[in-house]
């Protein structure tokens, strides 16, 4: 026997025992279109003002509660 004829009862032999599957074609063509194209990428830019007044907000109101716990006790 040769190598083809070898290759070739392998090849069937797994076809039989693993049932290979087949795809539909659109699921093939839309993987190769997101596989190919470039997706448009957009970053975000922090905020850094609204940062700045949630921190200087939460500042403020731990001043006036240690104050305001101050004055009362």
């Amino acid at each position: 026997m040769n190598t083809q004829n070898i290759f070739v009862n392998l090849e069937n032999e797994l076809s039989k025992r693993l049932r290979p599957v087949q795809p539909r074609s659109e699921f093939v063509n839309r993987l190769q279109s997101n596989l190919t194209t470039q997706k448009r990428i957009q970053i975000e830019e922090r905020n850094y003002g609204m940062a700045l007044v949630t921190v200087s907000f939460g500042l403020f109101m731990g001043i006036l509660s240690l104050w305001f716990f101050r004055r009362l006790f």
